[in-house]
């Protein structure tokens, strides 16, 4: 990491000498299994083999820059070291841990979830190892950025979810979540805001009925997501091929030409495409003439 530094910091060959950098940091992780401890302050440990004997590398937190923190910081595992970063005084450091760090651990997310930056609370209220009590609290953030990612968050319980939808900052958050129920998509269907309209188009979550509904929205945004999604029935696709808009037309008539495809290849027990058992009975008394594939 000391290489990298020097490196980063030269006045030629930035963007070649960044790339290398990555490289030699690669190498000397996998070889040597470079890894931070808390020592004073930030500290660098590395094993390396020397004539049989193990010796140690230290080196001088001063000495590192910000953007060498920052990728430490997205990587390291030790919970020490993540506690140290965790009150580095670089916001993006900070950032680091709470939005990529696949090795954070509660508590340090707890410490991160009191951050005075609401970007970085914002990271916590993302994260998927963020618990219960960390989301409740962050549900009542007053940033709306962080209540926005609780309402995101897939983990966050649904009667938090309940409640942010009636928060105007979070309804887009809470429409495109894919723990929201079909009960609360309906609702939001009919909001005001064309990118909540679009976001519950696009939900999985989303019924046929509801779909139906938004393929005759306003929105061309809104007829497009009604037309990639997988719930879209076939009544509602071949409305969407009337359509004024001729991008619209075309996607509805390829979603339309899957369903077909996919009706003719499925299993007549266990049905695999979604929607499908709901445009069942819908299939078999209009198209009686469809085979339909009954090896299992």
């Amino acid at each position: 990491m000391c290489i990298r530094d020097s490196l980063l910091d030269g006045q030629w060959g930035r963007f070649f000498l960044t790339y290398l950098a990555k490289k030699v940091d690669i190498i000397l992780r996998k070889i040597y299994n470079i890894y931070i401890i808390p020592g004073v302050g930030i500290t660098m440990n590395a094993s390396c083999i020397n004539g049989g004997r193990m010796m140690k590398l230290k080196f001088d937190p001063n000495e590192l820059s910000v953007s060498t923190r920052t990728e430490i910081a997205k990587e390291v595992s030790s919970t020490e070291a993540l506690m140290v970063l965790a009150k580095d005084e670089e916001v993006l450091v900070r950032r680091a841990i709470a939005e990529i760090n696949d090795n954070v651990t509660v508590e340090v997310l707890k410490i991160l979830a009191n951050d005075n930056d609401a970007d970085v609370r914002r990271g916590v209220a993302v994260n998927k190892k963020a618990t219960e009590e960390i989301l409740t609290m962050l549900a009542n953030d007053n940033s709306a950025d962080v209540r926005w990612g609780v309402a995101f968050n897939e983990n966050t319980p649904k009667y938090i979810i309940e409640k942010l939808s009636e928060d105007i900052a979070c309804r887009e958050a809470v429409a495109i979540n894919q723990n929201a129920s079909a009960e609360l998509l309906e609702r939001l269907s009919k909001d005001k805001i064309e990118s909540v309209r679009y976001a519950v188009a696009k939900n999985k979550n989303t019924t046929a009925e509801v779909l139906n509904k938004l393929s005759k929205d306003k929105s061309i945004k809104v007829k497009y997501a009604v037309a990639m999604n997988e719930n879209t029935s076939i009544k509602s696709l071949k409305s969407l091929i009337k359509d004024k808009n001729g991008y619209i037309r075309e996607i509805a008539k390829k979603s339309l030409e899957n369903w077909e495809k996919a009706l003719y290849t499925i299993p007549i027990y266990g049905f695999s495409v979604k929607g499908f058992y709901n445009e069942w009975k819908v299939v078999k008394k209009n198209r009686p003439h469809w085979h339909i594939n009954k090896s299992y």
